[in-house]
């Protein structure tokens, strides 16, 4: 949920940017995105409201999450492909794609192959709600480029791409 709002902001930025969607009949502008800049902060506030009954010092809590995920997978053994790696020291930035290839049926990561490159042909035509599910997919997963993100075995940590993959297999 932490990247809806990121991903959503990249894709608004990326039409206002390129210019994409000038042709339909409400041309997406800063007045029509207005409800989202509004939505996200009222979000935030919302959740942190709720969840701060269930918590002793959210704020505090909150904020340690990154570092507690860095500090408690630190060297935890990962198994990938046969071979053992470390949490935070050698898992490699194509993690999350080898094992999504290695849960996802195959008839589903061919669709969804198929509807990626569907996609990346009506970003080309400037169609402006296709760059959207592409974002989606690949914004949540670009955390593991970063060299000491902490990982579990499964999918658990970027389960949040399962929902763009098979969106993209639909349109595939």
């Amino acid at each position: 949920s932490l990247f809806i709002p990121i991903v959503t902001l990249v894709w608004i930025a990326k039409i206002l940017v390129t210019g994409s969607g000038a042709h339909l009949d409400k041309p997406l502008v800063w007045k029509n995105a207005g409800p989202l800049l509004f939505y996200f902060p009222l979000a935030l506030i919302l959740a942190f409201i709720f969840w701060a009954v269930s918590w002793e010092d959210p704020l505090r809590q909150l904020f340690y999450i990154p570092t507690f995920f860095q500090e408690n997978t630190k060297n935890m053994e990962v198994l990938y492909f046969g071979t053992w790696k470390c949490s935070t020291v050698s898992i490699p930035w194509h993690y999350p794609f080898g094992y999504l290839a290695i849960v996802t049926p195959l008839p589903v990561l061919i669709f969804s192959v198929i509807g990626l490159c569907t996609l990346i042909a009506d970003v080309w035509k400037r169609k402006p709600y296709a760059s959207l599910v592409p974002l989606w997919f690949f914004v949540p997963v670009s955390r593991f480029i970063l060299p000491k993100m902490g990982v579990l075995d499964g999918i658990r940590h970027f389960l949040e791409v399962v929902y763009p993959l098979s969106i993209m297999a639909a349109i595939g």
